[in-house]
């Protein structure tokens, strides 16, 4: 015996499902952000006393899944500086450096093209705007 498939829009066009109803298991909700789209370098400036701190962080998909960065502090010199920890889900971005015991925690904006979120070292915290290069 066979199995029945029974698609939405069929059940429309014969009348039988009002149209603009959604099938039982479709979400109206949106969707999560794809993983993807936080891979690529994403510059941001730090207000600290005294002036302004450029931060860039470059993410990478990593092989078998999951993500891998690292960070720089241009005025500082610093460069490719490890990023130990790096978890995406739900928009929301956690990057955390032993290195520099510091972390940022962000939310990508439904654009993609932004992580607004806040910068943690030594106790403080300091808000920080990350922008997608390229997405400008």
């Amino acid at each position: 015996m066979g199995v029945l498939l029974v698609f939405p829009w069929l059940l429309v066009g014969a009348g039988l499902l009002p149209l603009g109803t959604q099938p039982l298991n479709s979400s109206s909700e949106p969707a999560d952000p794809p993983q993807e789209s936080i891979v690529g370098t994403w510059k941001g400036t730090l207000v600290v006393p005294g002036g302004e701190l450029p931060i860039v962080f470059h993410i990478q998909a990593a092989d078998g899944g999951g993500f891998t960065a690292t960070m720089d502090s241009p005025a500082q010199g610093a460069t490719g500086i490890p990023v130990n920890e790096v978890t995406f889900s739900d928009g929301h971005l956690k990057l955390v450096s032993a290195a520099v015991q510091g972390e940022f925690e962000g939310d990508l904006s439904a654009e993609g093209t932004e992580l607004v979120g806040m910068w943690r070292q030594g106790g403080g915290e300091l808000d920080l705007t990350m922008v997608k290069e390229g997405s400008c």
